[in-house]
């Protein structure tokens, strides 16, 4: 990690606990933290009371009624910046081209596939938090 995503916070949407712990220790090994989240209403309340920078979305989740891109269409049409802008990496088995589609279209800026490459995904995040603007990143001083 270097110093341009000290302080970042990745929320992590995914319902398999064996994912989550993935994550959380690689993002925990890369100085980043992690908030995990297992479906739209944890996410978006968790989304709510945290500072969170970037966000991880798998596109299927336990309720077939609920995904990712749900989660990432929500987010585009809030009305806070902080929100609507925020950085999405998708992160699916999916590797179907409409899968990709429909990700980006809800406003991922990446989809990368399971198995977790753990360079891939790191690289892919450290890259969307050194977009951030310092207000971006909001921090209580």
């Amino acid at each position: 990690m270097d110093r341009s995503t000290e302080g970042v916070t990745v929320l992590v949407l995914d319902d398999h606990e064996r994912i989550q712990g993935i994550w959380s220790a690689l993002l925990a090994a890369a100085g980043l933290g992690y908030i995990g989240a297992r479906d739209l209403g944890s996410a978006k309340s968790l989304i709510g009371k945290h500072d969170v920078d970037v966000v991880v979305i798998d596109e299927h989740l336990a309720d077939p009624q609920e995904t990712g891109s749900h989660f990432a269409i929500w987010l585009r049409e809030q009305t806070d910046p902080s929100l609507s802008g925020m950085p999405i990496l998708a992160c699916t088995s999916d590797q179907s081209p409409a899968a990709r589609e429909r990700l980006l279209a809800a406003g991922a800026r990446f989809v990368i596939h399971k198995p977790i490459d753990p360079r891939q995904a790191l690289q892919l995040i450290e890259g969307l938090a050194q977009r951030l603007t310092p207000r971006t990143i909001r921090r209580e001083e």
